[in-house]
């Protein structure tokens, strides 16, 4: 059977509506007839509250975007539309539509630029791991992450085959290991201009794919990082 449109349904619902005005009822002559409009009627009005109500989910470019905010905290630098989209190899109206995110939900306050260091936090810890979860890749070379992460040199007992977000034009010098979807894949590139970004995202990285212990101390650096602002 043909489903319904939303608007069709808003349709049935104002010649409801226009039909009890007139005072006339229209079960008299119909009353299957009645109670499908009826039916639309509540269907229109409550799709239209879910509508109202849907809100936008975070996309793992903001996770990006809010780490280099922090790290621009950190220096005391300002945030600028432009220099953010070229720092972080995204185009200025991504980087628009993802401080609008942000701000929704309260990573960024609702004014000026400063990180919620508590809601940062828990998306690091806590959400990036389970909703953006580890997708592992094959071997190649590119620039190391999780406990193997230059940034983290000494925090970690890294051993074996280095994990590392996999470049096909990787630049000459990188090691060969076992390839890890990044977040989002200009993450390689903005990661070797800002250190900071770089500990963040390898950091959620150990969450990600990392072993108790593992997880347990990057929790901690974590912790420290996010105090430091």
């Amino acid at each position: 059977m043909q489903k319904t449109s939303v608007n069709e349904a808003s349709i049935f619902a104002v010649r409801e509506t226009r039909t009890e005005d007139a005072g006339t009822k229209s079960s008299a002559n119909c009353p299957v007839q009645d109670t499908l409009f009826t039916g639309l009627a509540r269907f229109a009005k409550c799709e239209y509250r879910r509508d109202s109500m849907r809100t936008e989910n975070l996309k793992p470019q903001d996770v990006l975007v809010a780490c280099k905010i922090f790290a621009q905290n950190l220096l005391r630098a300002e945030c600028l539309y432009v220099s953010l989209a070229e720092d972080l190899g995204l185009s200025t109206s991504t980087v628009h539509e993802s401080v609008e995110r942000c701000r929704k939900s309260l990573l960024l306050l609702p004014s000026g630029w400063n990180v919620s260091a508590k809601y940062l936090r828990d998306l690091l810890v806590v959400a990036v791991p389970r909703v953006f979860y580890a997708v592992r890749g094959g071997v190649g070379r590119g620039l190391p992450t999780s406990v193997h992460a230059p940034v983290l040199a000494g925090k970690f007992k890294a051993t074996g085959l280095p994990v590392v977000w996999r470049e096909d034009d990787a630049p000459e010098g990188l090691p060969e290991g076992q390839g890890l979807e990044p977040l989002y894949p200009t993450v390689p590139a903005a990661c070797r201009l800002d250190n900071v970004l770089y500990e963040l995202l390898a950091l959620s990285d150990v969450m990600r794919i990392g072993s108790a212990s593992e997880r347990t101390l990057a929790v901690d650096l974590v912790d420290r990082r996010l105090a430091s602002k």
